[in-house]
């Protein structure tokens, strides 16, 4: 399992480089290391890892509305997943909150 700081880092990184694979056209790409996060993130009560918790339910959101022709029941356009990808990642890293960001992405 990583630390707190490990996983941040990782999200944070993979975030921005999915958004930038959509972007140049590379959508397939998004979520290529998805796995290896919730894979090593650890499941923890520490308030701080919620913000990562977040990130996670957003990244599977993205990559499930990637698979489905961008068609799902979450009010984001396309074009809008690497804005607020780019966005979460700033705030993860600066250790704002980011679960208010994330409150759509329940159905």
């Amino acid at each position: 399992m990583w630390t707190y700081e490990r996983a941040r880092a990782y999200v944070t990184s993979a975030l921005r480089a999915d958004a930038e694979a959509q972007e140049s056209g590379r959508a397939g790409e998004i979520g290529t290391t998805f796995d290896d996060f919730d894979a090593n993130l650890p499941r923890s009560d520490r308030s701080e890892f919620q913000k990562l918790y977040a990130a996670l339910r957003f990244w599977d959101e993205w990559i499930y509305a990637r698979d489905h022709n961008w068609l799902t029941p979450v009010p984001v356009s396309e074009q809008e997943w690497p804005q607020r990808a780019r966005f979460i990642a700033s705030r993860i890293e600066s250790d704002e909150n980011v679960t208010d960001l994330t409150d759509d992405f329940y159905f």
